[in-house]
């Protein structure tokens, strides 16, 4: 028997999704098991949501927050570069505030909620390319602006949507599926999804679509035997899926950018200091700095400070959320509301993008 080819293998890129994955999936598992209420009994969901689900919607919702809290950061710090940018950012983010609580209001919560959903789509799969394109360096930089890569996925999460919850007089007759199924499917055609499934960096996310029209199409089948406790159920723990994962992948990006901006920053002071010495030491001390390199690219890992952070939202979030229901805290850490953070937290990244390509 022949032994592996190690050199392959070690040539490969490497896979930065699978913690991300992994945590995502321990993450449901703790938050739906719990064996305690994170909510107050009075909670208007509780009993038209199961208790498991909204147990579940709470520990998305908090750490969300702390998701935002450093997305917040992380934009203040880059815009604090090109400060004549800080105006018109806020400028927009409070316009898009103002829009978002117009849309709440007109909408409904259950509408809305639905709205900022299927906006996240959008906004997971450009920040997936991100990730990619910075920790691979893949070429998915201009893919990440090309509409077509991210609007199928949102227009498929909207018939799964509407498969769980669209009057069952329309669902319950298989005909209107297909056909729904079939439209949905074209229009991703028409977004050239046959180009991206060939194309390895952007396959993913057109078999996500896929697959989200598949699964609606089975759960619209189902919803005759299905009560609204168990439509939430499937719908909030696609949510808490994507949610966890997203807020993971955004972390442990965070993290290795880190260390790689302190291991360029090491060398770069090692090699700088190399050129100011004499001539006749240059080399001697280059060779130092040569075998010095695997002892300079420690550095301290984020994920302390990012538990921290998570654990301390919340732990205020059931404090307030048990202790004062209705203190005007509920309005940022109650899940009634917290679509409206997360469609200001979406769009305040795409403002912040666009700003960024606009000349200083």
């Amino acid at each position: 028997m022949q032994a592996p080819n190690t050199t392959t293998i070690a040539q490969r890129n490497i896979d930065y999704t699978g913690a991300s994955l992994a945590g995502m999936l321990v993450l449901v598992g703790i938050a739906y098991s719990l064996p305690f209420a994170l909510y107050p009994s009075s909670h208007q969901a509780n009993g038209p949501t199961s208790p498991e689900i909204l147990n579940l919607h709470f520990v998305v919702a908090w750490m969300g927050l702390a998701h935002f809290i450093y997305a917040y950061r992380g934009q203040a710090i880059s815009l604090l570069k090109t400060k004549q940018k800080i105006f018109p950012f806020l400028s927009l983010l409070a316009v898009g505030a103002a829009v978002l609580v117009a849309l709440r209001h007109w909408l409904g919560y259950m509408y809305f909620s639905f709205a900022m959903w299927i906006y996240f789509l959008p906004h997971f799969v450009k920040a997936e390319l991100f990730f990619s394109q910075r920790l691979n360096s893949d070429s998915t930089q201009e893919k990440s602006s090309d509409a077509r890569v991210y609007l199928f996925p949102a227009i498929a999460f909207t018939f799964f949507t509407f498969a769980l919850f669209a009057p069952i007089e329309i669902i319950s007759n298989r005909w209107n599926v297909v056909a729904l199924a079939l439209i949905t499917l074209g229009s991703g055609l028409a977004l050239r999804l046959k180009e991206q499934l060939k194309d390895p960096r952007l396959s993913k996310y057109a078999l996500l679509a896929i697959f989200l029209i598949a699964e609606g199409m089975v759960w619209a089948t189902y919803r005759k035997y299905m009560v609204f406790q168990f439509q939430q159920g499937v719908y909030v723990f696609h949510i808490a899926m994507a949610s966890f994962y997203h807020y993971l992948r955004s972390y442990d990006f965070a993290n290795l950018t880190s260390h790689a901006a302190t291991k360029r920053s090491l060398l770069n002071a090692k090699e700088n200091s190399a050129v100011e010495q004499k001539p006749n030491e240059t080399k001697a001390l280059e060779a130092k700095l040569h075998e010095a390199k695997p002892q300079t690219t420690k550095s301290v890992s984020l994920w302390p400070g990012i538990v921290a952070v998570n654990l301390a939202v919340i732990a205020l979030g059931y404090l307030l959320s048990n202790e004062w229901p209705e203190a005007p805290s509920k309005y940022i850490f109650d899940v009634s509301y917290f679509t409206f953070w997360v469609g200001l937290h979406q769009y305040a990244s795409d403002v912040f993008n666009w700003l960024k390509k606009q000349r200083a």
